[in-house]
């Protein structure tokens, strides 16, 4: 990572350290890194999406390197049903905003029984062998789904904005002998500080873009805009895409598809073998 504790090689931190033993050590594991700011820091301009980028681009083991473009999303539904599902091991995967946005579904304390967060959790305990480091950024750590956070192994929590930033690193553990309900422990580990990256880096650009689009785009609202087609159409064009290989990125953002990943999800069936699916009513 181009970031480094102020004295010392990125390698030789304790963060460092605790993903190797769980990442690359026998018997392999994933590594779940939680991105936030502290409450005395503004609400943008924080440096999360850079954070974020040099993580990712440090702790991705497979040979074509992180990708924002393959490997990032808003969408916790995308999180759980294209990348986890399909990156291959050994990958980093970026979940920005995870606590949601208008136009993507996120790890939100109070949609909890949502289809989505449900699915997104069970990713990240599906695929605890695969080696993934999941790294996921949010506004405020008390908005995400609690049944999240047990899952987390660090903590990244940026407590000065650029153009000094500097982040407390916390190790995250769950006392296993209260049954019920989680106390969770977040022990400080080290402060690091990271470099910025050019608005020009593709992957920050990516990052970017994602959140632009999730501004506009809503998860459900109907609408009347010319030349759009109608929902019924959407549903029907979005699973002959599904069928025809598409993912559910590609499909959202297709220009004659308005509505966003989750909502594919939900309204598709990735089944491509199934002839006689029958699209989700509306």
């Amino acid at each position: 990572m181009t970031g480094k504790l102020v004295e010392k090689a990125f390698e030789e931190t304790e963060l460092y350290e605790l993903w190797h033993k769980q990442v690359v050590e026998p018997p392999q594991n994933d590594f779940v890194i939680l991105v936030s700011a502290s409450s005395s820091t503004p609400v943008s301009g924080t440096g999360k999406t850079t954070a974020l980028v040099q993580l990712a681009r440090h702790f991705d083991r497979t040979s074509g390197g992180f990708d924002a473009s393959k490997k990032a999303t808003l969408d916790v539904g995308e999180l759980a049903y294209d990348l986890a599902a399909n990156l291959p091991p050994g990958s980093a995967l970026v979940g920005d905003e995870i606590q949601g946005t208008p136009g993507a579904e996120g790890f939100d304390a109070r949609r909890g029984m949502k289809t989505e967060v449900i699915d997104g959790i069970n990713a990240i305990l599906a695929n605890r062998n695969s080696g993934y480091t999941v790294i996921l950024a949010a506004q405020q750590i008390s908005s995400l789904d609690k049944r999240l956070i047990p899952l987390i192994d660090a903590w990244w929590l940026i407590r000065d904005e650029p153009p000094q930033p500097i982040a407390t690193v916390h190790k995250v553990t769950d006392n296993d002998f209260n049954l019920s309900s989680a106390e969770i422990r977040t022990p400080e580990l080290e402060r690091l500080t990271w470099e910025p990256l050019p608005d020009t880096d593709p992957d920050y650009q990516t990052l970017e873009a994602m959140k632009e689009r999730a501004k506009t785009k809503g998860s459900d609202d109907d609408t009347d805009d010319t030349g759009e087609l109608p929902k019924r159409a959407q549903i029907e064009l979005a699973q002959a895409l599904r069928d025809a290989g598409k993912t559910v990125r590609e499909i959202a953002d297709s220009e004659r598809i308005t509505y966003s990943r989750t909502w594919i999800s939900e309204h598709t069936t990735a089944d491509t073998d199934n002839k006689n699916h029958q699209t989700a009513s509306t």
